[in-house]
């Protein structure tokens, strides 16, 4: 299985111009071996960037921010959670609680006279 070639600057599974890619691939070879300089600067590059995009730390940096993120969102939403419990703990108190009994007691009256 092949796995050199490039689709979107991202490395492809399977090679899906197969002479265009070894074309390319035999003028890197060629361009390197004629200029051993051009393999250097490409290799410089690679590494800088992956010094740029891919270490541990920058890892690590991105895992943190979203962990504080999540815990973030999460402290919100149990606030919003706090706020809602009250509401409606304020809404059974203040309006369905009476609707309730009054409701309870129209019920037990009717069950002795008939209402």
């Amino acid at each position: 299985m092949t796995r050199i070639g490039l689709i979107r600057s991202c490395p492809a599974r399977f090679v899906r111009e197969g002479d265009e890619a070894s074309n390319k691939l035999a003028d890197f070879f060629q361009k390197s071996k004629d200029d051993p300089e051009h393999w250097n600067m490409i290799s410089i590059q690679g590494l800088q960037r992956i010094n740029e995009c891919y270490t541990w730390k920058i890892y690590a940096k991105k895992v943190l921010n979203m962990a504080n993120i999540y815990s973030f969102w999460r402290h919100l939403n149990k606030d919003e959670k706090e706020a809602k419990r009250r509401y409606i703990q304020a809404f059974y108190n203040l309006q369905f609680k009476k609707l309730a009994i009054v409701r309870r007691s129209q019920s037990r009256l009717g069950r002795y006279y008939d209402l």
